[in-house]
């Protein structure tokens, strides 16, 4: 869809170019004016307004270059993180478990992020960068080829120097990329288990290992800047040294009269608009080599397998009645469910005792869709939920887990994710169903100064922050539907 608006961004970086070879031919009649000894005043009047219409028109088309691209690179990373987030929801949740919330947070945020530089100046900046030069380059060809040819003869010392730093780039941006997430992902850990942490006096075991992955990720950088830097120095000096062909052969060939002194002293002045901007476009190849590894860390997340279900049921439960039938589940290659059979009638509570790790939070999260059973079957109204669309089933399932999320918003906007729909009146009594409307209106008494109070429904505007854990477990039952799995009761 941003196709067209990156084409024009290309366009108006090519026109911008073509006007900004305006100054460098008006400054070498300028100096051929001279030499050839004009005085007509208007002549060299014309060609500074020549100098300066196309700089200007330069500055313009290339500013709207920039802007054109911009647009077009920001809806582009829009339209990923938004295909990223959509997808996470249908995968099974071993999937995103595997995956740490630091790596995660890295590959939607931050790596996501980092590819507005490559994508918005790349294609415009490097056009310019390239085009400029290749102008400049037919040009002095046109006023003498030899030394046009000496013009280049930088580029490959130059470039031999800058190949050898880039050889191994995209294996050390790959490791820098995973150094990175580690470290990521044990911030996250320390700070998520802060609370774990300084109850049992683990701080100091901790805090090593989230050392040891900064440190691990500084080594990193470090070793790769150190074994890259003398390349890299040599060829930014010896690239855009143009002038060590053009100066001494020419000098030779103006004194053997092969060569004007016009034509000399235009190459001279043209030749400084040749390397510079190639080095510019040169060093966005290292974007180039981030966006691939970009590209492919979000590629593994948008190619992962979706839980299999399909867009449309073909029959419908008859009633919420939970049936388990021989169900088998594994975690990787450990099987955790061995043919579990479990009959849960509509209109009944029932509770699922036993030992930590003897599967109960497992059970539950296959009947609430959140994984699909390996072997077996789990039927909700007689009906296998595998053959239910995933909105189906949440629509009928509600899940209560372990650790209790809620959004940064205020309770009624909690409770109304269950259905997006529902009004004010709608909200409060399902909060009043589920036991929480009592609870919320006494932390809104206590908290009087923290909440709306236009209405009657001011109870459920208090803010998430004022629930406790345990309440927070109770308040969620209000977003549910028919059937409620609860992991961990107690804490309700």
């Amino acid at each position: 869809a941003q196709h067209g608006s990156l084409i024009r961004a290309i366009l108006s970086a090519v026109a911008g170019v073509l006007c900004g070879m305006a100054p460098y031919f008006a400054a070498a009649q300028i100096i051929l004016g001279l030499l050839s000894g004009n005085q007509e005043f208007s002549f060299y009047l014309t060609w500074c307004a020549v100098a300066l219409v196309g700089f200007l028109l330069r500055a313009t088309l290339y500013s709207l270059a920039l802007s054109q691209s911009h647009k077009a690179t920001f809806a582009i990373l829009k339209s990923i993180r938004e295909k990223v987030l959509e997808k996470l929801p249908k995968m099974p949740l071993g999937t995103i478990l595997d995956t740490s919330s630091g790596q995660m947070k890295q590959i939607i945020v931050d790596q996501v992020e980092s590819m507005e530089r490559p994508l918005a100046h790349l294609l415009p900046e490097m056009t310019a960068n390239v085009l400029g030069p290749v102008c400049i380059l037919i040009y002095l060809f046109v006023l003498d080829w030899r030394m046009a040819l000496l013009s280049l003869v930088s580029i490959p010392v130059g470039m031999a120097f800058m190949m050898a730093v880039m050889a191994g780039y995209g294996k050390q941006y790959e490791g820098s990329v995973k150094t990175t997430q580690a470290m990521n992902s044990a911030i996250v850990e320390y700070i998520g288990g802060i609370e774990v942490i300084k109850a049992f006096g683990q701080s100091r075991t901790s805090y090593a290992k989230f050392v040891s992955a900064a440190k691990e990720g500084a080594d990193c950088f470090i070793d790769w800047m150190r074994g890259s830097l003398f390349g890299q120095v040599a060829g930014m000096a010896i690239l855009p040294s143009t002038l060590l062909g053009i100066l001494p052969v020419g000098c030779l060939l103006s004194m053997h009269g092969t060569l004007s002194a016009e034509t000399f002293l235009a190459v001279i002045v043209l030749s400084f608009g040749v390397m510079q901007p190639l080095i510019t476009a040169f060093s966005y190849t290292d974007d180039i080599v981030q966006v691939k590894t970009i590209v492919d860390e979000v590629a593994d997340v948008l190619s992962g397998e979706d839980m299999q279900r399909p867009e449309r049921a073909e029959k419908l439960p008859a009633d919420n009645a939970v049936e388990l039938k021989d169900v088998r589940f594994a975690y990787h290659d450990k099987e955790v469910l061995h043919g579990v059979n479990l009959h849960i009638a509509p209109g009944t509570v029932n509770a699922l005792v036993g030992p930590s790790g003897s599967g109960k939070s497992t059970i539950a999260r296959l009947i609430a869709s959140l994984w699909d059973v390996k072997d077996g079957a789990i039927e909700l109204g007689g009906v296998d939920i595998r053959t239910l669309p995933l909105a189906e089933c949440t629509k009928r399932i509600a899940y209560v887990s372990q650790d209790n999320y809620l959004f940064d918003l205020s309770v009624m906007d909690n409770i109304r994710m269950g259905r997006k729909g529902a009004t004010d009146a709608e909200v409060i009594d399902a909060a009043k169903k589920c036991g929480c409307h009592a609870f919320i209106h006494n932390v809104a008494a206590e908290r009087r100064s923290c909440f709306r109070t236009e209405n009657v429904g001011q109870v459920v505007w208090v803010h998430v922050d004022f629930l406790g854990d345990g309440g927070a477990a109770q308040f969620r039952i209000g977003k549910m539907r028919t059937d409620i799995v609860l992991d961990d009761a107690d804490r309700v």
